[in-house]
């Protein structure tokens, strides 16, 4: 949800787009751009 709420931050400047947040590949179909992020959860400390 992070990096969705990043990439939201920088759609500012296109001029079409809609980001979504899924662990759902199938929410990519028909899509141009896909950009899939991993990470292990940090930990406070």
């Amino acid at each position: 949800k992070g990096e969705m709420m990043d990439l939201q931050h920088g759609s500012v400047f296109l001029h079409t787009h809609k980001i979504v947040a899924d662990k759902d590949y199938s929410v990519t179909a028909n899509s141009k751009i896909v950009v899939v992020t991993a990470g292990v959860r940090q930990h406070e400390g």
